[in-house]
């Protein structure tokens, strides 16, 4: 069923995808000797997975160089233009960024 442009669950008449398993998918972008742009098409196909997928969380493992700078400027457009819902460095790694595609799962 359609609400809008937005597929519902005919049995819950949730928004098929913001439903969420709360879980982590995890992806490196960057030590596979891909260059810049190479790692921002692995972005948004990484995004369009998760986005499509039940997952809440997207962690990507991006380095400490040039490629981190150039994701993390395409991450904030990524929040302007509402395809992800935030982003942040993981803590424990600046190598890698936590990127929020979901909201919480409603209880």
């Amino acid at each position: 069923m359609r609400v809008g442009n937005r597929r519902v669950c005919p049995k819950c008449d949730e928004v098929i995808a913001e439903q969420t398993d709360n879980s982590t998918r995890t992806a490196d972008i960057a030590h596979h000797g891909e260059t810049r742009v190479e790692a921002v098409a692995k972005l948004h196909r990484e995004i369009a997975a998760a986005v499509n997928g039940p997952t809440r969380y997207l962690r990507l493992i991006v380095g400490t160089g040039l490629i981190r700078d150039e994701i993390g400027a395409e991450l904030e457009a990524c929040v302007r233009l509402g395809k992800i819902r935030s982003y942040r460095l993981d803590a424990p790694n600046p190598g890698a960024f936590l990127v929020e595609t979901k909201p919480p799962p409603r209880r």
